[in-house]
């Protein structure tokens, strides 16, 4: 795993990056986020452009984490985010349309 921003990003976090810069050129990499309130988020893929934010949730990492990750979502969405989650088995088995996914989200 490499380090972006001082956080280890996955292959598979890559590999989610590099198709999203296809199509936003302003995509970024654990981009950071800070709150009105101070907290301090790091998206995985941001595209400021369209305020959204897609998290990688890859099964190891964010097993029991729906509590924690809603929280962080809705301290985002305050703040104008929209957050998107992709599921690692969703992601490996080719069944996520990013594109379709942020069109929907920039709605």
């Amino acid at each position: 795993m490499d380090r972006v921003n001082y956080i280890f990003v996955s292959k598979a976090q890559k590999e989610l990056y590099k198709e999203v810069k296809k199509l936003y050129d302003d995509a970024l990499l654990n981009y950071p986020i800070r709150t009105c309130l101070g907290k301090l988020y790091f998206g995985d893929v941001v595209i400021p452009s369209q305020k959204v934010i897609i998290e990688y949730d890859g099964e190891y990492w964010h097993r029991g984490r729906e509590g924690k990750d809603g929280v962080r979502d809705m301290h985002l969405a305050k703040e104008g985010w929209k957050v998107i989650h992709i599921k690692e088995s969703d992601w490996q088995a080719k069944k996520v349309n990013i594109k379709t996914l942020i069109e929907e989200a920039s709605k």
